[in-house]
């Protein structure tokens, strides 16, 4: 008699939670997406990602390289149905097409958008902004004090930690 009793709170708490499930229009992962590194990255979204490592802009969880673009696109945190302080999922929500993308828990911030390509980019790394500031501050501090060959491999050695960096390139719809 337990057992069915605990069979059908599994089978009702299941049907629940997926009816919970639906209210997106696309996964972010079934969505065309490529891997690029950093350097590969258009130069408006590098341009964008360094402003708000050192500081230049507000970071936030969506970073948009049309500024206008912080009236269209939103971001919302799904919280567990069953634990309110989990995060079920995230939402990007275009209001102008009126598309909710869904972006599974643990992925990377922060997601920049480009309009003018419709693309989304996301790091793979969770400390993106933070290795960008550090790279670009060590090159900051040697170029004034060594010789012009130490700086030159400390800049090398910076790049190399950011240029190497993986984005993952998403066609929004």
């Amino acid at each position: 008699m337990m057992k069915r009793y605990m069979y059908y709170i599994f089978v009702m708490l299941s049907i629940t939670s997926c009816s919970f499930d639906s209210n997106y229009d696309y996964r972010l992962s079934s969505l065309n997406h490529k891997e690029l590194a950093y350097k590969e990255l258009p130069d408006s979204v590098r341009a964008l990602l360094y402003s708000a490592a050192v500081g230049h802009i507000k970071r936030n969880n969506l970073l948009f390289v049309n500024p206008s673009d912080s009236s269209i696109y939103h971001f919302k945190v799904v919280e567990s149905i069953f634990v309110s302080s989990w995060t079920a999922y995230c939402k990007l929500i275009d209001t102008d097409k009126n598309i909710i993308y869904r972006i599974e828990r643990g992925v990377p911030l922060p997601y920049i958008i480009d309009s003018n390509t419709n693309k989304l980019y996301i790091p793979t790394d969770y400390i993106i902004l933070s290795r960008i500031n550090i790279a670009f501050d060590s090159i900051r501090k040697q170029r004034g004090i060594c010789s012009a060959d130490i700086a030159e491999s400390i800049v090398i050695a910076a790049n190399d930690k950011i240029y190497n960096a993986l984005f993952t390139e998403y066609e929004l719809k």
